[in-house]
């Protein structure tokens, strides 16, 4: 009988450890969730918050990061506006007459996937940052692409020639932040792992696009009613039924004997 008592234990425990699992979050810009302007824009995604502000070096390459405006087109997405910029194509992430970058910075950490861009001209090859430093960055007024990598910002890699309305996957690493910055492609941050550039060819001085979609992994929350077994967990589950089932069996025989017996 104990050793029946210990087996229902063990099943006890096995299926009632709460595994979650990661939630996927959409961030899909569009006018009615953007705020967008000087100040920067804000948008939310499956539960997730998210602010961007946008800056433009001085020059192309590694020149001194300055003040830009951040501007929503409908159907095209998110764009930056510098004071060197005037008109159509310029009103887009560009590394014309300097390069532009959007900082997202989110109510908690999000494993970037992938990026949609809504609109381009000519080109669109990008650069992608996550702050994995400590504490939360520090202003990006007046520091330069080669001193982002020195002030807790890692390259996560350049891409190249993306495709309206189709996503691109990054992030290969599966690196998680609250800090993410999408940058016009800026040869001044040094070379990527060549797996983080597949195909196509990057250049400086000839992307223009502007951001419609981001999709990432957020933490699993507490008592996620989504929560699923890990397969560890389901192992265990199948063991302790097939050793509730063997100690079951063994009791019976031996009672069978018993009776016998006697």
């Amino acid at each position: 009988m104990l050793k029946i008592y210990s087996a229902a234990l063990f099943l006890s425990v096995a299926t009632a450890l709460p595994v979650t699992a990661q939630a996927t979050a959409s961030f899909t810009i569009t006018s009615s969730q953007s705020q967008c302007g000087s100040g920067g824009c804000t948008f939310n995604g499956d539960g997730v918050s998210a602010g961007v502000t946008a800056f433009s070096s001085t020059g192309n390459s590694n020149t001194t990061f300055r003040d830009a405006t951040t501007a929503y087109w409908n159907g095209s997405g998110l764009g930056v506006i510098s004071t060197k910029d005037s008109g159509s194509p310029n009103h887009s992430v560009d590394n014309n007459n300097g390069v532009d970058i959007a900082l997202f910075s989110f109510s908690e950490n999000v494993t970037l996937q992938s990026i949609s861009i809504g609109w381009k001209y000519y080109d669109a090859d990008i650069s992608v940052l996550a702050y994995t430093g400590a504490g939360a960055p520090s202003s990006l007024l007046g520091n330069s692409a080669a001193g982002l990598l020195s002030s807790g910002w890692t390259l996560i890699g350049h891409y190249a020639d993306l495709v309206t309305n189709t996503a691109k996957a990054i992030n290969e690493a599966a690196v998680s932040s609250s800090y993410w910055l999408i940058s016009a492609y800026n040869s001044a941050l040094g070379s990527a792992p060549s797996s983080n550039s597949p195909g196509g060819y990057l250049g400086m001085g000839n992307d223009y696009f502007k951001v419609v979609n981001l999709k990432g992994k957020t933490p699993p929350s507490t008592g996620n009613p989504q929560s699923v077994p890990e397969p560890s967990t389901i192992l265990m589950l199948t063991l302790g039924l097939i050793f509730f089932w063997k100690t079951a069996l063994k009791s019976r025989q031996e009672g069978s004997s018993h009776t016998l017996a006697a």
